[in-house]
């Protein structure tokens, strides 16, 4: 098995694209938007930060690392006719890390430390055990060109450290002799500018991450394209398959030479970067550099398996390049967000794939990585890559090919006949369960223009139907008197970006509390159904039942209401989980009990908006874009696909963090697999409408970030309430709770799906 996974990994590593196949024109724009937003970032950042300009810090304080409690009780001693001097000027931590010359050069710098004092962790039991001359060392971290810090170093050496030496030789009983009961290691480190502090900055967490991010991506992209669909297209795939090698050894062997070619580009990258940092700015150790490579191995492993994944399949080099464009939004997505968080993530996302490599790139330079992070992010990719490789191989079991014998026919006609023929028929796959809800194209499009096509309509339509809903709630508005109000708020915040943007998001917010606004988005969405309606039967001159709204037949009308009451259980059961789960954890407390009589009207208002809304989200995703995709691509990407453009669609909503975003992935991953087991949108449709309505109307929380006071039940979050387990100010949609409740929905649905796939082959 090894010989054949080394020789189709040797033939993978030397055999990359070499760029023969252009790139997309909606790669291409993709590329130069997300450099865009790097350099907007990375210059509002070094440029307009107010730290770049900021003097240095004046340094008052000191950093007791590991300190015993027998030092801290010799300090309060000295300084106990100051009141809350100890308290004030001492800080605490604790830290197996004994030689971080980074971190404390950071704390010197940035965090107003005059001097850092190092203890041993097993301090105690040293001095409690001395034998012959061996001593515990405390190590002292100062800034000589400091006043302060220089001040503070010898006050702590020349007194402090002598008389709590005495003090622990007689606690132990012992004679002060010429040896002292410690040493004192001494540790100049200059201190850096703010200007430097920046450029770190921006190094460990912006252009550091970024350069391995695209090394990585253009490796696995350029490498994986030509492993498999390169074969495809040149017609020398159907003799691997042919040979005796068993699918999972060309699984591996592709990836691993994907994976070796990686390694070499983004491994010798990252050498050279570190070797420049150290240059510039100086120390690192050895464990920063294993710690990166690492990360940038178990990153290059999951993208590996991805773009492996993606050119099983595709039949050509360039569908294979148009196929990852979703991956590589994605990963612009996480990036950028990831750029902007400057405060510490949640130890959450230091677990999830990609979002985890980039915060524990950071990480990592700043010496903040902890050993146990790596260890459970390298066993998550593990698990995650041999997912995929599973599903790899059982894609490569459904691959069919023609051989055709060589009859003297001219090779290189025959190759263009080829090529030729997949041109025309490869468009579409051609496997029975890629056809959703019957649906068969009537012309063959590019997968470029389906892809950007599918990316821009559901935005595009939004937009269009969504704008003239607010024109007669703004004017309503413009005549009170909170405008007033509102504009001057605006005058004064038009130099703060972000808070305009809470202003906007303020006002918007103000408006779904007005019964207008809301009829005004049901009649848009409405609309919007009619236009999709219209495309469908009018344009493509396609049957409504090939986008899941099938009506016609014996009994059509009975099975679509039937379906859609099903749907509206399904969805009032999944909201009612999540919420019984966040009462009985304590994370969330019932209020009160009705409707306010002023509120009646507005309750009824989001009744009638939910429908609508419901139905039309699952019309745009599940019920058009789907099939088309599904038809094109196949089903799995095109599950992926609508996936992850319903949660970019969802992605600029107020309170959206990394979790929300993947919940709304998979929720839509459960709706697409859930219309794909009914047959039908009906049943989707009512269970994206009622979960809707029951988060907002029947619970009382917020829906996707946005806030409403009409509800049934009044519930407020706990004061020890948990975001991470709750969705903050997201609402559920955010929160773990939700994520647990999402993903065995969709266990329990692969269950009924296998259930009834084995009685109908008893059948």
């Amino acid at each position: 098995m090894f010989r054949a996974v080394w020789a189709i990994a040797r033939k993978s590593t030397t055999g990359g694209s070499r760029l023969k196949t252009e790139m997309s024109k909606a790669s291409l724009a993709t590329a130069l938007f997300f450099f865009l937003c790097f350099m907007s970032t990375l210059v509002s950042y070094v440029v307009y930060s107010d730290s770049f300009f900021q003097s240095e810090p004046e340094n008052n304080y000191v950093m007791l690392v590991n300190s015993p409690e027998s030092f801290d009780s010799y300090l309060e001693s000295k300084f106990e006719k100051i009141p809350d001097y100890f308290e004030t000027y001492f800080r605490h931590e604790t830290s197996g890390t004994y030689y971080d010359f980074v971190k404390y050069q950071n704390m010197l710098s940035r965090d107003q430390i005059a001097l850092i004092i190092v203890f041993p962790g097993n301090f105690n039991d040293q001095i409690a055990s001395l034998a012959n001359d061996s001593r515990p060392e405390i190590l002292t971290y100062y800034d000589p060109g400091n006043e302060n810090s220089k001040g503070y170093h010898e006050t702590f050496t020349k007194n402090f450290f002598p008389e709590y030496g005495d003090e622990l030789q007689a606690k132990y009983g012992r004679t002060a002799v010429s040896s002292d009961i410690f040493a004192i290691q001494e540790f100049e480190i200059t201190g850096t500018d703010t200007r430097a502090d920046s450029a770190l900055f921006a190094i460990h967490h912006m252009i550091l991450p970024l350069l391995l991010f695209i090394a990585v991506m253009y490796s696995c992209m350029e490498t994986g394209m030509a492993c498999v669909a390169g074969e495809k297209e040149r017609g020398t795939f159907a003799a691997i398959l042919l040979s005796p090698v068993r699918r999972i050894e060309i699984v591996l062997g592709n990836a691993l030479g994907i994976i070796i070619r990686t390694m070499a580009i983004a491994g010798g990258i990252l050498l050279v970067l570190l070797s420049l940092i150290f240059a510039a700015f100086g120390y690192f150790s050895i464990v920063q550099v294993v710690s990166l490579l690492l990360l940038t191995l178990s990153l290059t492993v999951v993208m590996a398996a991805l773009v492996l994944m993606i050119s099983i399949m595709n039949r050509t080099i360039l569908a294979a390049q148009t196929g990852f464009l979703p991956i590589f939004f994605l990963m612009l997505i996480i990036c950028i967000t990831s750029m902007q968080k400057q405060d510490a993530p949640s130890i959450l996302y230091y677990l999830l794939p990609f979002y985890g490599h980039y915060y524990g790139i950071a990480a990592v330079m700043d010496g903040t990585y902890s050993i146990g992070l790596l260890v459970s992010l390298l066993a998550i990719c593990l698990a995650i890559t041999a997912a995929l490789f599973f599903a790899a191989e059982r894609l490569l079991h459904v691959e069919r090919f023609t051989l055709y014998a060589d009859s003297g026919k001219d090779l290189a006609r025959e190759r263009r006949q080829r090529l030729w023929e997949r041109r025309i028929r490869g468009k579409y796959a051609a496997s029975p369960q890629n056809r959703v809800y019957g649906y068969e194209p009537k012309r063959m499009r590019s997968g470029t223009w389906l892809i950007l096509y599918h990316l821009l309509m559901p935005v595009s339509v939004l937009s269009f139907f969504q704008t003239p809903a607010l024109i007669y709630p703004m004017i309503d508005y413009l005549r009170s008197g909170r405008a007033n109000t509102f504009f001057e708020k605006i005058s004064t915040s038009a130099s703060d970006v972000s808070g305009m943007a809470n202003l906007i998001m303020r006002f918007l917010a103000d408006l779904m509390q007005t019964k207008e606004f809301i009829f005004s988005m049901s009649l848009g969405y409405i609309l919007l159904i009619a236009v999709y309606v219209f495309i469908i039967t009018r344009i493509e001159k396609q049957p409504l039942s090939s986008s899941g709204l099938g009506l016609k037949g014996a009994g059509g009308v009975r099975k679509a209401l039937r379906s859609y009451g099903a749907g509206l259980l399904v969805g009032l059961a999944m909201m009612s989980l999540a919420v019984f789960a966040m009462l009985l954890s304590g994370n969330l407390n019932i209020t009160g009990i009705g409707i306010d009589p002023s509120q009646v009207l507005l309750f009824v208002a989001y009744i009638a908006m939910w429908i609508p809304q419901g139905a039309s989200e699952e019309l745009m995703f599940r019920g058009y874009m789907l099939p088309r995709i599904s038809r094109r691509f196949g089903r799995a990407f095109a599950v992926f696909f609508t996936s992850a453009s319903f949660a970019l669609l969802h992605g600029a909503n107020a309170g959206v963090t990394p979790l929300a975003v993947i919940n709304l992935v998979l929720i839509a991953w459960f709706f697409a697999e859930l219309s794909l087991f009914t047959g039908n949108i009906w049943t989707v449709s009512a269970a994206h409408s009622v979960w809707n309505f029951a988060q907002g109307n029947l619970f009382g929380l917020r829906v996707s970030g946005t806030q409403n006071t009409a509800s049934l039940i009044h519930t407020v979050y706990s004061d020890n309430a948990m975001p991470l387990l709750t969705g903050g100010d997201f609402g559920p949609e955010g929160g773990l709770i939700v994520t647990g409740v999402t993903v065995l929905c969709l266990l329990i649905l692969f269950a009924l799906r296998h259930k009834l796939k084995n009685e109908n082959r008893k059948v």
